[in-house]
């Protein structure tokens, strides 16, 4: 009976965090359109400048206390002395570290910002780091509450869209929008400490186990500060550069179209993970090899559409959803698609290799080192180019890490495939492209029914294309479903 609770927990928890991660692609989508025709590049770069500045405080105080936490709260769930001792010890310790890290942030917008409009969309950011210093959702996620964690993030989503529509009308009310942005999550937070107070009981806090826990956690902190950098470093240096933050809001909405487009693809890297660490776990290699090599075909099936798509769509979509005033996003894709493959490759053979053999510690020297690299090229290339600098720096660094990934992942996971299994997508791909440009030129319509049309061919095209050059994925695949609806119908 136990099992068969454990099973259906299980399985819900999986329903609505797909649920969750869909509504998490789509609220972008319905956002940006709304948040570009009121802003502008100007004020969205604003937006995106302040925040990288404040992410890095919220990086210093959490100190990786979240994925310490989690697991610390995991191992010792069913001991409720145990977890009320942790959860205690580390909530105190994050809530002392968070305050300190909100002064120093107070300190430095007050110094160092200049603008007095800049000055106060960094106050209104204070309520990010005070959500920071209260928010206990490591816990919960130690004791697996994720359906209850699911259903409160997309309350929180729908929240946020609905305010975002109803209030946020004019460019002057970004602030306004920054505390939209931050008081939904910070209420939110506020009922997971209420529910999480059922599950403990009141203990002594011994301030030597709050030193040990600061001792524990930093070995989380380095790849999360490294990640925080790595993300962050683009938007706060065309910060820097650029007075107006036109240049940061254009490089934000690019590389969001990206990064929801990728959205598809590396969704799967959390159940591959999963499965190839279960397979390696088991010491089953050669069937570990062979997930390797459908899991590679797969991702590339899905890489080279994706980087055509974005070329051959980007021209009708982008005056449509981001407005007026963001028609440079257009040329700036061109380019900026280069790192999808990046992405795609290093995201994968992280599932597949980095996290099943537990190399994590290697995989932070990797983050250390790029992330690096990362601020050094954007120093030198962005007061020479501006954002095209920054997104050749990223498209390098990204490469980087994909070609550091593929020679030591070599001996275990067979990296050739990548390239063998890419030529046919490759020329799917470009014939799917041509089909597109056709549309986009010869079709009278209006401008959304247009780009249904294009998304049509576009699918169309690109399976055709599989099947005519007789991909082995593609043509299985095809055949698989065709005989389950087949025996679906037949039944």
């Amino acid at each position: 009976m136990k099992n068969a609770l454990n099973n259906e927990n299980l399985k819900l928890n999986l329903f609505f965090n797909i649920v969750y991660q869909v509504v998490t692609v789509l609220t972008p989508l319905i956002v940006i359109p709304k948040l570009s025709r009121v802003f502008g590049p100007s004020y969205i770069g604003l937006k995106s400048y302040t925040f990288s500045i404040v992410y890095y405080f919220a990086v210093f105080g959490v100190l990786g206390l979240d994925m310490y936490g989690q697991r610390k709260i995991a191992l010792e769930k069913d001991d409720i002395e145990r977890r009320s001792s942790n959860f205690w010890t580390i909530y105190l310790t994050r809530f002392i570290l968070v305050s300190f890290s909100l002064f120093l942030f107070v300190v430095y917008f007050i110094n160092f910002s200049k603008n007095p409009f800049e000055k106060f969309v960094f106050s209104c950011w204070t309520i990010y780091l005070v959500r920071e210093m209260i928010n206990p959702i490591w816990f919960l996620q130690g004791l697996e509450k994720f359906t209850l964690l699911s259903v409160c993030e997309i309350l929180s989503q729908i929240a946020y869209v609905s305010c975002v529509y109803l209030f946020v009308n004019q460019k002057e009310q970004l602030p306004l929008y920054v505390c939209i942005y931050t008081i939904i999550p910070l209420l939110i937070s506020l009922n997971y400490f209420i529910i999480v107070l059922r599950h403990v009981n009141f203990v002594k806090i011994k301030k030597n186990d709050m030193f040990l826990i600061i001792k524990e956690s930093f070995v989380y902190f380095v790849p999360t500060i490294a990640t925080a950098i790595y993300s962050m470093a683009d938007k706060t240096m065309l910060g820097v550069f650029d007075v107006y933050k036109v240049s940061t809001g254009l490089y934000e909405s690019t590389e969001k179209l990206i990064k929801v487009a990728l959205a598809i693809s590396t969704s799967s890297f959390t159940i591959i993970r999963t499965r190839m660490s279960y397979l390696y776990g088991k010491g089953a290699i050669e069937q570990f090899k062979y997930n390797s090599r459908k899991f590679i075909s797969f991702s590339m099936f899905l890489c080279w559409p994706i980087l055509f798509a974005i070329v051959g769509i980007v021209e009708d979509f982008v005056p449509i959803f981001w407005g007026q005033g963001f028609n440079e996003v257009i040329v700036l894709s061109y380019l900026f698609v280069l790192i999808i493959p990046a992405l795609i490759v290093s995201g994968l053979l992280q599932a597949m290799y980095i996290f099943p053999l537990g190399l994590q510690g290697t995989m932070n020297l990797y983050y250390v080192i790029i992330a690096t690299l990362n601020v050094v090229m954007n120093l030198i290339l962005i007061s020479y180019y501006g954002i095209w600098g920054a997104i050749i720096s990223s498209i390098l660094a990204e490469s980087l890490l994909a070609v550091i990934l593929i020679i030591k992942a070599r001996k275990i996971i067979e990296t050739k495939f990548f390239l063998f299994y890419s030529w046919k997508y490759i020329l799917a791909a470009v014939f799917m492209l041509g089909a597109m440009k056709f549309v986009s030129v010869s079709v009278d319509a209006s401008p959304i029914c247009k780009l249904c049309f294009e998304f049509i061919i576009a699918v169309v095209t690109y399976f055709s294309g599989c099947i005519l050059l007789r991909d082995n994925f593609v043509v299985t695949q095809s055949r698989q479903c065709f005989l389950k609806c087949y025996s679906f119908l037949k039944s």
